[in-house]
């Protein structure tokens, strides 16, 4: 009972107080200056924290197929205290993940060819006596020893949250339609009035495994000015179907909800 006690303390304490140890030991712990040695990927960057109605928050940056960075988020309110929120979780390859580096990738210009790409997290219930974060910091608690130190964590400094942030609607009439024997698939949708931008995501085969399941990856691109996309997904398993989905962003950098965007699929 008393060890439970002193777990359910040290978590209070890292979650609302500023003087709490374990959060000060995590400050010195943490560099503002990204190191990342296996590849020359791009740093993130471009760091935003929206507040949104009903006490919810989606916040985005830009970032790299890092391998092995785990990414956190921790939320300051006016009282100055700090609590750490976990962002909406999914297997959709259309919500980005906080670890893998293939998810939810919100390309910057296309891929193949440019891989970095727009991360964007959204959180529920993260107000505090009904009072929103006033700012919002991403840190990392775990890092590959091939790429950096092994006790190495980044962290940004404090990102001022946008109170008057306006969520761009969801993307409708979607289609996915293969135009030639290559494997070249051509999205299509509706346009969005708000959208100054969208993210094409689509997944594809790219082998089998030991079983006969097929391995997948995902290419895409930001679009526009139009409604349509043609991404090559290459002739491997031809049997698999592709799939797509479609994400909208506005001048502001909201982009719409992600997190129960269903994809829709093709036939080869």
């Amino acid at each position: 009972m008393m060890k439970s006690s002193i777990a359910l303390c040290i978590a209070a304490l890292a979650c609302t107080s500023t003087s709490s140890p374990l959060l000060d030991n995590l400050d010195k712990r943490q560099s503002t200056t990204w190191t990342y040695t296996c590849s020359s990927s791009a740093p993130p960057a471009n760091f935003k924290a929206f507040n949104l109605p009903g006490c919810a928050a989606q916040l985005t940056f830009d970032k790299d197929r890092y391998i092995g960075v785990q990414w956190n988020f921790e939320a300051t309110y006016t009282d100055g205290s700090r609590i750490e929120h976990k962002p909406f979780g999914s297997t959709n390859f259309g919500v980005s993940d906080t670890f893998y580096p293939y998810p939810g990738n919100n390309f910057l210009t296309a891929y193949p060819g440019n891989s970095a790409f727009t991360a964007v997290h959204e959180f529920g219930n993260v107000c505090k006596s009904g009072q929103a974060p006033v700012s919002w910091r991403f840190f990392t608690t775990s890092a590959n020893s091939a790429c950096s130190a092994a006790r190495y964590r980044f962290t940004t400094g404090q990102i001022a949250a946008a109170n008057s942030a306006t969520r761009p609607s969801k993307v409708s009439g979607v289609s996915l339609r293969r135009v030639n024997d290559a494997g070249d698939f051509q999205a299509s949708w509706g346009a969005v009035a708000s959208a100054a931008a969208y993210s094409v995501i689509v997944q594809y085969p790219t082998g089998t495994d030991e079983v006969g399941n097929p391995y997948t990856n995902v290419r895409g691109a930001r679009v526009q000015g139009k409604t349509t996309q043609t991404i090559a997904t290459t002739t491997r398993r031809s049997d698999v179907n592709r799939q797509v989905v479609v994400h909208a962003v506005n001048a502001q950098g909201v982009w719409s909800l992600t997190t129960d965007v269903q994809p829709i699929a093709a036939r080869w």
